[in-house]
């Protein structure tokens, strides 16, 4: 986070920036981990940086395991409206039905 916050501009924020997003969920951080998600695609995805749809998929299947059902369902519906041919998507529909389903 040191650098993001340090250099934000730099050529390496962006990629730190979701490297900690990964290693929080990795280790197991996942309220972090969605925050960083969120805090990556704010910051970056409109300058063209990794994957979009990639990082969605990461964030919504964080929220899920957090048991944020509705929060991982509006996240999956936008990875869905904004890459519905990625192959995150097809992970995504999977997830979000799963989530559905775990509502009723």
């Amino acid at each position: 986070a040191a650098v993001v916050d340090r250099y934000p501009k730099d050529r390496v924020a962006a990629p730190a920036a979701l490297a900690r997003a990964r290693l929080l969920a990795v280790s197991g951080r996942l309220d972090e981990a969605a925050a960083a998600a969120a805090d990556y695609l704010d910051a970056y995805a409109s300058a063209g940086a990794e994957g979009e749809d990639v990082v969605l998929a990461e964030w919504g299947t964080a929220l899920l395991d957090l048991g944020k059902v509705a929060e991982a369902d509006g996240v999956f519906r936008k990875l869905l409206e904004t890459h519905p041919a990625s192959p995150p998507a097809a992970d995504a529909r999977l997830k979000s039905d799963r989530s559905g389903m775990e509502e009723d």
